[in-house]
């Protein structure tokens, strides 16, 4: 028995089989209010629609190309609009962190000066729209553990050894760490807590692609993370070196794009993609 939401349906489309054999879809199955673990479906919890209409229907609307036309269209008029909200956000961000003492003034200085000239003067929409400052001992980089990136921080290195990661959804979003050792420490004191630990493996593992690719790497990595303690020749965490080129927004901004792109690619079925299911079918058919 298979058990689905109608989002989920939506989604996924329905498979070949059921394209072929339709008028056997209201004899097998059905749509009711309740989920699989109900012991009984009836006309009490029936929803009055049959899934030969609901199959029409949707080859009609074919989600899967209306939502990927819609996303290409929002990145094409939206592109430099995000990169504009994200700078909007660090900078706001960076005044929180500085009123509440969790910056101080020289790293508020540090974290803002590669987004505008003057921090302490409101920030005008030109200012946000320019390219990134050329700031001499100061890098940005990626965060990573075990070669696995994460989508949405930054990490701002400083030429005395001092780093500061930006998370933008954390409820303190910069934190400042003295070296990469003390970095090393903080992670692992977020994984040794299960609700840290799952909060932070989100910030790595958006996305149903970056899930079924990298959750055995990821999770071998904080395993080690957690075992051992670190070491200058053991490089667990920030396997990447080199810093972000160009402007860390734009970067932030493609990452985004691609995970919706390839969580499209891989949750949504298109008709194409059906079509192409029922000729492999027909073909099998032929042997």
């Amino acid at each position: 028995m298979q058990s689905m939401t109608l989002i989920e349906l939506l989604m996924q489309n329905f498979n070949a089989h059921d394209e072929e054999a339709s008028d056997e879809l209201s004899l097998y199955g059905g749509f009711y209010t309740d989920g699989p673990d109900h012991e009984v479906f009836d006309e009490r919890n029936e929803v009055p629609m049959l899934p030969q209409t609901l199959l029409a229907e949707m080859w009609t609307l074919d989600f899967s190309s209306l939502y990927t036309r819609r996303m290409e269209r929002f990145w094409s008029s939206h592109s430099e609009n995000f990169c504009i909200l994200a700078k909007a956000h660090y900078l706001v961000a960076a005044g929180n962190c500085l009123r509440k003492g969790q910056l101080s003034p020289d790293d508020f200085k540090h974290v803002t000066r590669f987004v505008v000239t003057d921090p302490s003067q409101p920030a005008t929409l030109k200012a946000l729209r320019d390219s990134p400052l050329v700031t001499p001992g100061l890098s940005v980089h990626t965060l990573d553990i075990n070669g696995v990136k994460t989508y949405d921080m930054l990490r701002i290195v400083i030429a005395d050894g001092r780093e500061v990661i930006y998370r933008p959804d954390a409820e303190q979003p910069f934190q400042v760490f003295e070296n990469e050792r003390a970095l090393y420490n903080w992670l692992k004191g977020q994984f040794a807590s299960e609700q840290a630990g799952k909060a932070l493996t989100g910030n790595f593992l958006r996305g149903e692609a970056a899930r079924t690719q990298d959750s055995v790497r990821f999770a071998r990595g904080v395993s080690e993370l957690l075992a051992h303690d670190w070491r200058a020749d053991v490089r667990l965490i920030n396997q990447s070196r080199a810093p972000i080129v160009g402007d860390p927004f734009i970067y932030l901004r493609d990452i985004a794009r691609q995970v919706m792109t390839t969580d499209a690619h891989q949750l949504l079925t298109s008709n194409a993609d059906l079509r192409k299911q029922i000729w492999i079918g027909y073909l099998r058919g032929c042997r």
